[in-house]
């Protein structure tokens, strides 16, 4: 698939602002790793990654918006739901209205305290998950030999915690579930495209949307933000056309 626009176009972006240097790399059957968790350091927010857990006839919902969705997952407390206006735990684990699951997430503590990352308690017992003192994840084949399941990578600017993908899609396949992957991407340019940029790339595996503006800033007048969602299938899910 390619980006389809209606109105602008990549030719005078550049290149690390051209959608297509983001989105070539993406699959819905990687075979290496897999970025489940992404963002910036400091107080930066131009750009994330986060993911959750769907069921496969949910996948035309996940992918009906490009805006993110299950903003009821990944944190506990109580309610009031309406129309009868009575309050109610919610437990943090399903949002029932995007059909998804809780998967991972990192919880920075506001700051107080060393910040945490979690993930669904199945995903850590499929492959009885053992921890490094680096935060990272491993496995034991049924030899004894160690392999690589989670890895932390963090520079002065960012943080992505990746998961092998082959494990991340055969505990997919054993729970019969889709990982939604979440993207969202600014860039910031030296002016505002004319004409407006306007594009959309969709399929039934992905639907992300590329759109620019112009700010109030003198230093970033500009910008591009790509946001979208994709989908990463079972290791043994038949794939109709490539993403």
């Amino acid at each position: 698939m390619a980006m389809t626009y209606s109105s602008g176009s990549y030719d005078d972006l550049p290149n690390h602002a051209r959608p297509d240097i983001y989105l070539a790399p993406l699959t819905a059957t990687p075979t290496e790793w897999v970025t489940v968790l992404g963002k910036p350091i400091q107080q930066r927010s131009d750009w994330g990654i986060t993911s959750y857990l769907t069921s496969p006839e949910a996948q035309a919902h996940a992918l009906q918006e490009y805006t993110w969705s299950q903003a009821a997952i990944g944190a506990a407390g109580v309610s009031t739901f309406y129309p009868k206006g009575r309050p109610g735990f919610g437990e943090g684990l399903r949002d029932e209205d995007e059909h998804a699951e809780f998967f991972v997430q990192r919880r920075a503590h506001l700051g107080f305290a060393e910040p945490t990352l979690e993930f669904t308690p199945s995903f850590l017992w499929y492959f009885d998950a053992i921890p490094r003192n680096d935060r990272s994840w491993y496995y034991l084949g049924e030899a004894g030999r160690e392999h690589e399941l989670v890895r932390i990578r963090r520079t002065d600017t960012e943080l992505r915690v990746d998961i092998a993908a082959l494990p991340l899609r055969r505990y997919l396949a054993a729970r019969s579930r889709l990982l939604v992957l979440q993207h969202d991407r600014i860039t910031w340019l030296d002016h505002a495209p004319e004409p407006r940029i306007d594009a959309v790339d969709r399929s039934h595996l992905r639907h992300f949307v590329l759109h620019s503006g112009a700010t109030r800033s003198a230093e970033r007048p500009g910008f591009v933000r790509l946001i979208g969602k994709q989908i990463v299938l079972p290791i043994d899910a038949a794939l109709d056309d490539p993403v």
